[in-house]
């Protein structure tokens, strides 16, 4: 018998989560990466240290963009721009899963400093 996922204790929801409601406003800027915000919203944060990833990958990968943005003259169609995202970040991702640098977040007393910030 299959569950549905909705039954599945791994895919529920934390009490209080509010997704993004796409019939609601949303503001969006843009920093190094676009942010949308949304009264009531529910928010993912990302906290990555200068040193996560090793110095040679960071530059092969400034390297690929380069010369990506070259071979399209700066002007990629947006299929194309999503495939060479999606491969770098596989790279990174990678990169980042396997524990380059300082990791100052292993230590739970840092955990729990970012945590109470946030």
């Amino acid at each position: 018998m299959q569950r549905a996922i909705e039954d599945d204790p791994f895919f529920r929801l934390p009490p209080g989560f509010q997704a993004l409601d796409l019939d609601l406003a949303v503001q969006t800027y843009q920093r190094r990466l676009p942010h949308w915000r949304q009264e009531g919203g529910t928010y993912f944060v990302t906290a990555r240290q200068a040193d996560a990833l090793p110095p040679a990958l960071l530059q092969q990968l400034r390297e690929e963009r380069a010369a990506f943005l070259q071979e399209h003259q700066l002007n990629p169609s947006v299929a194309e721009w999503k495939a060479f995202h999606q491969r770098q970040s596989q790279v990174a991702e990678g990169a980042l899963d396997g524990g380059y640098g300082s990791c100052v977040f292993r230590d739970d007393r840092n955990r729990q400093f970012l945590q109470a910030a946030l």
